[in-house]
């Protein structure tokens, strides 16, 4: 049986559970019973759970445990479709739930994203934050408005699919429409105000905007470095930096380049 959850959930950590449920488990929310709605009914609620009727799902997220919401995805029909990635929760496709942050993950790719196809890149995923779902036809008419000039991202929406698990197709295989998983935005965002707050010039040939693009890429090898020298070789960078002096560079530059 669910019993209350031992501390009370708030803000993004409540809104994290709610489309957790919604996105394994919509049967719950079914005016009809199901086997699903029946099976947490008998496992969870001793039977008592109203199959009958719609169940509240904002109410539920309240209720239960992490180790009870992990029991339950495990029961989803849809856990080998959906994955999650969150603040605080975590659900790999097969339905592995952990209660760990995945927003590094998703900053990590949507840098990689923005240093492999630069504003191409940004007005893509900036036109998918803003929308919760829409047709291809919808979102590229978004992305162009951002772009500057006209853009047709079918090969890049399909790489946010296939490749980086930030693009989703839903709806009916007729009339396909795209989303960004809700849970994941956030972080997109952060990442996204990054770029904008870089001063972006006017590029006049495509020469020039290869040269900014791989300014873009020089910038993010060099955050990549920073991050691996404190993460791995702290003590020696602080060492070194006590030890330096001005004769010392003086003394490394001329046994590189000989006395001036």
């Amino acid at each position: 049986m669910i019993t209350m959850a031992l501390e009370p959930v708030y803000g993004d950590k409540l809104r994290e559970r709610v489309i957790l449920l919604k996105r394994f488990l919509p049967h719950l929310e079914w005016d009809w019973p199901n086997e699903v709605k029946s099976k947490i009914s008998e496992q969870f609620f001793e039977g008592r759970l109203p199959i009958n009727q719609p169940i509240n799902i904002e109410e539920l997220a309240k209720t239960v445990t992490d180790a009870q919401l992990k029991l339950m995805i495990q029961l989803s029909p849809l856990k080998d479709y959906y994955s999650f990635r969150g603040k605080y929760y975590t659900v790999r496709r097969g339905g592995i739930f952990d209660c760990v942050s995945s927003w590094e993950e998703v900053k990590i790719s949507v840098r990689q994203i923005l240093k492999a196809h630069g504003k191409k890149g940004y007005a893509l995923l900036k036109a998918l934050v803003e929308v919760t779902e829409a047709h291809f036809e919808a979102i590229a008419v978004r992305a162009s408005e951002i772009y500057g000039e006209r853009l047709y991202p079918s090969h890049l929406i399909a790489e946010l699919r296939d490749k980086w698990d930030l693009a989703w197709e839903v709806g009916s295989r007729q009339y396909p429409r795209w989303a960004m998983p809700e849970e994941v935005k956030p972080a997109v965002i952060e990442v996204l105000s990054e770029f904008e707050a870089k001063p972006v010039p006017k590029l006049s040939t495509r020469q020039a905007e290869r040269e900014f693009l791989e300014v873009i890429r020089m910038e993010e090898d060099f955050r990549s470095y920073l991050k691996e020298l404190i993460k791995n070789r702290l003590e020696e960078t602080v060492k070194f930096g006590k030890e330096m002096s001005p004769s010392y560079v003086i003394d490394y530059l001329q046994s590189l380049f000989g006395p001036v």
